[in-house]
């Protein structure tokens, strides 16, 4: 047993080590606007995304966008806030960050405001004998958000025109970049060398 733990261990160890991290782990991806705080105007829709819900009318446009270190930050303030007795985003309770005077700041997570965001809402209102749960869709207005330089160039439209002439009238012929190995596949090394410590291990054990 401890012939077979000398030998099969430090190959796992090596092959673990240069299996990329990404392939054992979902890192969650990064915000596309530059860091900062910016004025956000959103609407709150019915489920279906053509009506706008009365769910509008108790939270407080524009929300305050927050981007640092590449992760977004929606915060909106909720008026009547007796009334929300539950409120999620994306199936996740959202973080509520203060209360008082019948109003409650809350926060969740938003990364790309060009998409639209799902959300529910669970409403008591005493008074009316109303009790319900229902859907939302939220909105949002990025138009005054900058990107990061990076998306930016991206988006940017070509200054070349199709015939590989360059915005000033050079004709530069734009080359394609040699194919370089650094893309060779990392988990075929791994196999490869798991595979030749296993020769090795067998012509240790039956000697």
């Amino acid at each position: 047993m401890r012939k077979i733990s000398a030998f099969i261990i430090p190959f796992l160890l090596v092959a673990l080590a240069i299996i990329p991290v990404g392939s054992l782990d979902k890192v969650e991806a990064a915000t596309k606007y530059q860091d900062g705080e910016y004025n956000v105007p959103f609407t709150v829709l019915k489920e279906n995304g053509s009506e706008k819900s009365m769910t509008n009318d108790f939270m407080v446009s524009p929300a305050k966008f927050i981007v640092k270190n590449g992760q977004g930050l929606i915060q909106v303030t909720l008026t009547n806030s007796n009334y929300w007795k539950g409120f999620q985003v994306n199936s996740g309770a959202v973080t509520v960050l203060s209360e008082s005077n019948n109003t409650r700041k809350v926060q969740f997570p938003v990364q790309d405001l060009s998409q639209t965001l799902g959300g529910s809402v669970h409403v008591v209102v005493p008074e009316m004998n109303y009790d319900n749960n229902y859907k939302v869709i939220f909105k949002f207005d990025a138009s005054n958000v900058p990107l990061k330089s990076n998306e930016a160039a991206a988006t940017a439209p070509e200054n070349q025109s199709t015939s590989g002439e360059s915005a000033a009238g050079d004709n530069v012929k734009q080359e394609a970049n040699p194919p370089t190995g650094d893309h060779t596949p990392i988990l075929l090394f791994a196999a490869m060398l798991i595979g030749s410590g296993l020769i090795i291990f067998r012509k240790k054990a039956f000697k």
